[in-house]
């Protein structure tokens, strides 16, 4: 076991309005910028946060 993943609806919610996406699309990308964390991934960095961005975005559109 990697560990958990929690999202908060609350957030999710004012971040899909924020971004101008929907809410579905917000949950896709809470859960696997989550799990890219679980898999050991981190954005402290500006180049850490581009490889989570682009790992992000590779597996969404997947």
């Amino acid at each position: 076991m990697f560990g958990d993943i929690y999202i908060s609806i609350e957030m999710a919610q004012d971040n899909a309005k924020k971004y101008g996406h929907s809410f579905n699309e917000e949950i896709k990308l809470l859960f696997v910028h989550g799990m890219l964390h679980l898999l050991g991934y981190d954005d402290e960095s500006e180049s850490d946060r581009e490889v989570m961005r682009s790992k992000e975005k590779d597996y969404i559109n997947k």
